[in-house]
């Protein structure tokens, strides 16, 4: 018989009002409720009842046993629930002079950026109009091309012209 086999599913209590979690029995700063998986086997023959004096305390001192691990390991201090008021921020160690210096470099910064997006803007105007004046040449430079060649087609003597009946 298998490992897995032999293996019945835990018989759980449904009490709700006995719960440790509602009534708070157990410690608040625990968050990770790691019981063991298959690696450590339940002996067979115990249920798993919250009611069970058999086990309660020592899942109590296990769950301790946790949280004090956790708090070594990590070096986590559960904080008291106290509410104490945010310290004041500390005051500002730069002088004013400082910051205003700042904010003028800030503000002639941008108008540097300013005048350079408007001076590339122009450029692509400019652009623009370059390449609308090309366009427009090209396309009289063809247009005197197609007539230069209907001239020519209309001057060419063809087959049944009347030059060729005189030669």
């Amino acid at each position: 018989m298998s490992y897995y086999q032999s293996l019945h599913p835990p018989m759980l209590s449904l009490d709700i009002s006995r719960s440790p979690l509602l009534s708070g029995a157990l410690p608040k700063d625990i968050c990770d409720f790691s019981f063991g998986g298959p690696s450590s086997p339940r002996p067979t023959g115990l249920p798993l009842l919250p009611n069970s004096p058999k086990l309660a305390p020592s899942l109590q001192t296990r769950l301790k046993q946790l949280a004090k691990h956790q708090q070594q390991c990590i070096g986590i201090r559960p904080s008291p629930p106290c509410n104490k008021p945010l310290p004041s921020l500390p005051p500002s160690v730069i002088p004013p002079r400082q910051i205003i210096s700042v904010l003028e470099l800030l503000e002639r910064m941008d108008n540097d950026v300013v005048k350079e997006v408007q001076r590339v803007k122009e450029g692509i105007a400019e652009a623009c109009v370059m390449v609308r004046e090309y366009v427009q040449a090209d396309q009289a430079r063809v247009a005197e091309w197609r007539k230069k060649r209907e001239r020519m087609r209309k001057e060419t003597k063809g087959l049944d012209d009347d030059f060729w009946l005189n030669a």
